[in-house]
């Protein structure tokens, strides 16, 4: 910059990110088959049918086509309560998912066994009733502390025996 006087004034284009964010969709469009409660295989189970006991767990796959800062999938009782977070089911960093990859999804076991805290190391035993899980991922540039920056998915209800 030489010779130039110390008062010189340089404009800088901006050249970040356009669009709104708040918008964006973190999960893979519905017609992709995610979110899903699903066997060990993947394949999609009817959560009406379905009675998680000891020898029988399912899981929560969703397709991430956009990565997120926060992940949060809980279990719900059938008074809207929630009784803690899915084993996993606390993820900072969300990673994408490509469905036509060899990572289709993310899962997430339903076991029975939920988590109290965000670390994930108090575990407690859902009785028995009826739940469903809330999903919700937060979009990029997000305020975790405000609902309306995630985006949610609910599922339908099953059993816990």
């Amino acid at each position: 910059w030489g010779d130039e006087a110390a008062t010189s004034v340089y404009g800088v284009p901006y050249a970040g990110p356009s669009g709104d964010y708040s918008k964006l969709d973190i999960l893979a469009p519905p017609d992709s088959g995610y979110p899903m409660i699903g066997d060990d295989n993947g394949d999609p189970l009817d959560p009406a049918t379905l009675v998680i006991t000891g020898d029988v767990s399912a899981f929560v796959y969703v397709s991430i086509a956009v990565p997120s800062p926060l992940g949060i999938l809980q279990l719900v009782d059938s008074a809207n309560n929630t009784v803690g977070y899915l084993p996993t089911g606390y993820m900072k960093y969300v990673p994408h998912t490509c469905p036509a990859c060899s990572l289709p999804s993310i899962s997430f076991p339903i076991n029975g066994t939920v988590f109290t805290d965000e670390e994930l190391t108090n575990s407690v035993q859902a009785s028995a009733g009826n739940y469903h899980i809330h999903a919700a991922f937060l979009r990029p540039l997000g305020d975790a502390n405000n609902s309306d920056d995630f985006q949610v998915w609910d599922s339908q209800v099953f059993t816990i025996e």
